[in-house]
């Protein structure tokens, strides 16, 4: 708080504010990779579709906040501490979304080995209705 005030006397501050830009522009860059990453994923989604776009509607909403920061000297710094909060939050938020889609991930493939366990389970039981088919044919040859 001492730093802040010392800022807020001083009128500086720009460089802080310059660094919530481009970790703001960096938290977006990272939701734009993980909304790619996500389209992959097909359980959870339209839910995390919807979370990826309140993301990069509240960093709209902090860029647009970070203009008027830059104008008024006097409320920049608590609105610049408010913005720190948010870009935190929103980290918080992506980890959640990649923990997410880590169990997804997971899901997906602990389907897909009971997909391949069925089909060999399925190709295993063809193969013995064929076998007694067979059997059974050659049976009835031996009969007759």
């Amino acid at each position: 708080e001492s730093k802040v005030a010392d800022l807020t006397e001083r009128g500086g501050g720009e460089s802080e504010i310059e660094a919530l830009r481009e970790s703001l522009f960096l938290a977006e860059e990272q939701l734009k990779g993980m909304k790619a990453m996500l389209m992959e994923s097909d359980g959870a989604k339209q839910q995390l579709q919807l979370k990826l776009d309140e993301s990069l509607e509240v960093n709209r909403q902090l860029q647009q906040s970070q203009s008027t920061l830059l104008s008024s000297s006097e409320s920049s710094m608590a609105e610049n501490e408010r913005m720190k909060l948010q870009v935190t939050q929103l980290k918080e938020e992506m980890e959640l979304l990649r923990e997410k889609q880590r169990e997804l991930e997971g899901d997906r493939q602990s389907l897909q080995e009971k997909l391949h366990s069925a089909q060999v389970e399925v190709a295993r039981m063809e193969q013995a209705m064929s076998d007694m088919s067979v059997t059974s044919s050659r049976f009835v040859d031996v009969e007759k």
